[in-house]
């Protein structure tokens, strides 16, 4: 049996014994006990300068005695309220310290409940914000100025879901029309407003959930850059206005109308009750028209005419973001869904029309001249500058360099990438030249069920006349562990560096650099001629 090592604390020197008339009585002397010494007096650096694990919450006559219970230690003793913020030191090391206030906010935020716990997670996002302004890079503009660093959405994401996930009650009333935003404060889209991505897997959407990758993808990287689901909504809706202001003048021309009875633009037109249903259900019509095989069709199933009516008749209210855009791509004529490089920037220019403000889109892939490494470099500049990537990659193994998969980049590693799978979790040891998809275990040329999102239990594969309610915002909001297995996932540089296809970034636009006109050129007067004698 080893010899049991004996605890640090269970180790004592021999006591020596103090000089003459330091003893309290003849043979033994009586040991002082330690002063207690404050713990802000053993820290190597002044207090002030000490990053703090918690931003300002509320006092702690508002929280229950048990939020002051172990492991809060001494911030019991001052009620959750630490000094400001890290404000010193370089940018990567405030952006680290912050990383802790967010955890202690994500922490403080479990006891607290209805208005009061609404109000201290808007402050807490709130504070991110300005704190994300505060610490964007010299070169970062618009938009970027206030997009989260990429270190910090990983730990911001709770608290966006926390508040999300409230819902309205007798004490807590009801806020916002945005079904992707809260349900009560403001009801802001903190996705939007902050750049933290909201994860969202494929297998819940109405769109092919084995096929669509692509859109679940461009949906986190837009809202990366501060576009969300009412920045698609607007733009559907303008689409159907000129549509129908198209088809009332050909309708018109064919009467020999009088055109002065019509709209003069589309902005004027009010669509009438149920046009924009039946053109939701036209839409979902042709994605079922399109699939040669069940699971390419709406929600991976069979459908006919009744489920189409019943999701149409709840897609305004309910329809996740990815959905909406794949939507808008249909009515738009963008082009087909596999091709990013074709249809992002025409969605771009009908969720930003303004083209100062429009973020700028391009794509990497590997060559002569653009390895991993250089490509790592370039994605940590557009990251670091508040702008968006979304990586492609072969992962069917066996050298298979047809197939691929999209995911949306997170942040850097130092050695990989987070990434946010709207499929699942990546076989770490995954290779490409190897036997083995990326989401089976080693060897296997399926899938895993441990790897791949889950799927509603709900959806009835049998019955083409049924609908689920899997594919709404609400329970994108609202995924269990088995639906969100790729959210916030650690890849290591080994797995794609000799599989990835392609690297396409979104960036926030450059202000246009004003051209200082040159001073105006002082005219010297002519020399008076000399007066006459």
């Amino acid at each position: 049996m080893p010899a049991v090592e004996k605890r640090p604390e269970d180790v004592h020197a021999p006591e020596a014994k103090p000089e003459s008339g330091t003893v309290n009585g003849p043979d033994k002397w009586v040991r002082k006990p330690l002063a207690s010494i404050p713990w802000e007096a053993m820290a190597p650096v002044p207090l002030e300068h000490v990053p703090t694990p918690l931003g300002p919450v509320p006092k702690a006559d508002k929280l229950p005695a048990e939020a002051f219970a172990e492991p809060l230690g001494h911030y019991a003793d001052i009620g959750l309220l630490p000094p400001a913020i890290y404000e010193r030191g370089p940018r990567d090391k405030r952006i680290d310290a912050y990383q802790m206030t967010l955890d202690g906010a994500n922490y403080a935020s479990q006891f607290l409940k209805g208005p009061e716990k609404a109000k201290y997670l808007e402050e807490r996002l709130d504070a991110l914000s300005k704190f994300s302004q505060d610490v964007a890079p010299e070169d970062a503009t618009g938009n970027a100025a206030a997009t989260v660093p990429t270190p910090l959405i990983d730990n911001a994401r709770p608290l966006i879901e926390s508040l999300e996930k409230m819902q309205p009650d007798e004490t807590t009333p009801a806020a916002g029309t945005n079904p992707e935003g809260a349900h009560v404060g403001t009801g802001s889209d903190w996705n939007t407003k902050l750049g933290v991505p909201e994860y969202r897997t494929q297998s819940d959407n109405l769109i092919p959930p084995e096929a669509s990758c692509n859109m679940t993808s461009l949906a986190m990287a837009l809202e990366r850059m501060g576009y969300g689901r009412e920045d698609a909504m607007g733009a559907i809706d303008g689409e159907l206005r000129k549509r129908f202001l198209d088809e009332e003048k050909a309708k018109l021309a064919k009467q020999k109308g009088d055109p002065s009875t019509l709209p003069k633009s589309a902005d004027e037109v009010q669509l009438p009750p149920g046009y924009f249903e039946g053109q939701v259900k036209g839409y979902l019509k042709a994605v079922d028209g399109a699939a040669t095989k069940p699971y390419q069709g709406v929600r991976g199933k069979d459908t006919e005419e009744k489920a189409w009516d019943n999701v149409a008749g709840k897609y305004r209210e309910n329809a996740q973001f990815e959905d909406t855009l794949d939507l808008l791509r249909y009515l738009t004529k963008a082009g087909g869904r596999t091709d990013l490089d074709t249809v992002t920037p025409k969605l771009l220019e009908k969720l930003e029309p303004d083209v100062e403000k429009r973020p700028t889109y391009r794509t990497v892939t590997p060559g002569k001249d653009m390895n991993w490494t250089k490509a790592r470099g370039e994605l940590s500049e557009v990251l670091d500058d508040g702008g968006a990537a979304m990586l492609s990659y072969h992962h069917k193994g066996s050298k298979n360099f047809d197939a691929s998969h999209i995911v949306s980049v997170q942040q850097m590693q130092k050695d990989g990438l987070t990434i946010d799978d709207p499929y699942g979790r990546i076989r770490k040891d995954y290779n490409v030249a190897q036997v083995g998809d990326a989401y089976g275990e080693k060897g296997q040329a399926g899938r895993s069920v441990a790897r791949k999102n889950q799927v509603d239990g709900a959806v009835d594969r049998a019955n083409p006349r049924t609908m689920d309610s899997d594919w709404t915002a609400a329970n994108g909001q609202n995924l269990n562990a088995g639906e969100s297995l790729g959210s916030s996932s650690s890849v290591a540089d080994s797995v794609f560096a000799n599989s990835w296809r392609s690297l396409r970034f979104l960036q926030p636009p450059k202000p246009k650099k004003e051209v200082e006109e040159p001073p105006k050129a002082i005219p010297i007067p002519e020399p008076r001629p000399a007066a006459a004698k």
